[in-house]
Protein backbone atom coordinates (compact mmCIF):
# COMPACT_ATOMS: atom_id res chain seq x y z
CA UNK A 1 0.00 0.00 0.00
CA UNK A 2 1.47 3.41 -0.89
CA UNK A 3 2.36 5.91 1.59
CA UNK A 4 0.43 9.29 1.24
CA UNK A 5 2.46 12.33 0.55
CA UNK A 6 1.67 15.51 2.62
CA UNK A 7 0.28 18.10 -0.52
CA UNK A 8 1.43 21.52 0.33
CA UNK A 9 -0.33 24.22 -1.59
CA UNK A 10 0.85 27.66 -2.40
CA UNK A 11 -1.34 30.56 -1.62
CA UNK A 12 -3.57 31.53 -4.05
CA UNK A 13 -1.82 34.56 -5.99
CA UNK A 14 -4.81 37.10 -5.80
CA UNK A 15 -4.08 40.14 -8.64
CA UNK A 16 -5.40 43.88 -8.67
CA UNK A 17 -8.87 44.17 -10.46
CA UNK A 18 -9.06 45.83 -13.99
CA UNK A 19 -11.75 48.15 -14.91
CA UNK A 20 -12.98 48.48 -19.05
CA UNK A 21 -11.47 52.02 -19.10
CA UNK A 22 -8.27 50.69 -17.92
CA UNK A 23 -8.89 51.89 -14.17
CA UNK A 24 -7.04 49.59 -11.73
CA UNK A 25 -7.95 48.72 -7.99
CA UNK A 26 -6.26 46.72 -5.85
CA UNK A 27 -3.32 46.74 -2.74
CA UNK A 28 -0.31 48.43 -3.55
CA UNK A 29 1.25 44.94 -2.56
CA UNK A 30 -0.88 43.54 -5.38
CA UNK A 31 0.58 46.07 -7.78
CA UNK A 32 3.62 45.63 -6.86
CA UNK A 33 3.89 41.76 -7.34
CA UNK A 34 2.13 41.95 -10.64
CA UNK A 35 4.16 44.27 -11.70
CA UNK A 36 7.41 42.74 -10.39
CA UNK A 37 7.95 46.11 -8.78
CA UNK A 38 9.11 47.08 -5.33
CA UNK A 39 6.01 48.03 -2.99
CA UNK A 40 8.27 50.83 -2.00
CA UNK A 41 8.56 52.32 -5.75
CA UNK A 42 4.64 52.22 -6.59
CA UNK A 43 3.63 55.21 -5.52
CA UNK A 44 6.38 57.14 -5.92
CA UNK A 45 6.65 56.29 -9.63
CA UNK A 46 2.95 57.93 -9.77
CA UNK A 47 4.11 60.62 -7.70
CA UNK A 48 6.95 61.16 -10.25
CA UNK A 49 4.65 60.88 -13.62
CA UNK A 50 1.97 63.13 -12.26
CA UNK A 51 -0.75 60.20 -12.30
CA UNK A 52 -3.28 61.22 -9.63
CA UNK A 53 -3.64 57.94 -7.12
CA UNK A 54 -6.32 57.42 -4.45
CA UNK A 55 -4.85 55.45 -1.76
CA UNK A 56 -7.57 53.86 0.89
CA UNK A 57 -6.62 52.48 4.51
CA UNK A 58 -8.92 50.93 7.08
CA UNK A 59 -6.77 52.00 9.76
CA UNK A 60 -3.34 52.05 10.68
CA UNK A 61 -2.52 48.30 9.95
CA UNK A 62 -4.53 47.81 7.52
CA UNK A 63 -3.05 47.33 3.69
CA UNK A 64 -3.17 50.43 1.39
CA UNK A 65 -5.49 50.09 -1.22
CA UNK A 66 -4.78 51.86 -4.10
CA UNK A 67 -7.16 53.03 -7.24
CA UNK A 68 -5.47 53.83 -10.77
CA UNK A 69 -6.96 54.92 -13.70
CA UNK A 70 -5.40 53.88 -17.00
CA UNK A 71 -2.49 56.40 -17.17
CA UNK A 72 -1.56 55.28 -14.16
CA UNK A 73 -1.03 52.16 -14.88
CA UNK A 74 1.09 52.82 -17.92
CA UNK A 75 2.97 54.95 -15.37
CA UNK A 76 3.64 51.73 -13.14
CA UNK A 77 4.00 49.73 -16.15
CA UNK A 78 7.00 51.86 -17.13
CA UNK A 79 8.56 52.19 -13.94
CA UNK A 80 8.79 48.50 -13.59
CA UNK A 81 10.31 48.37 -17.30
CA UNK A 82 12.75 50.62 -16.22
CA UNK A 83 13.49 48.41 -13.12
CA UNK A 84 13.89 45.40 -14.46
CA UNK A 85 16.26 46.99 -17.15
CA UNK A 86 18.25 48.09 -14.54
CA UNK A 87 18.30 45.71 -11.44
Amino acid sequence: MPTPQPTTRAAPFIDFTLAEEGEAIGTVRQFSDHLNLPESQVLPCLHCHGEEAIVLRDGPAAAPVLIVAAGGMEALRGCADSAASHP
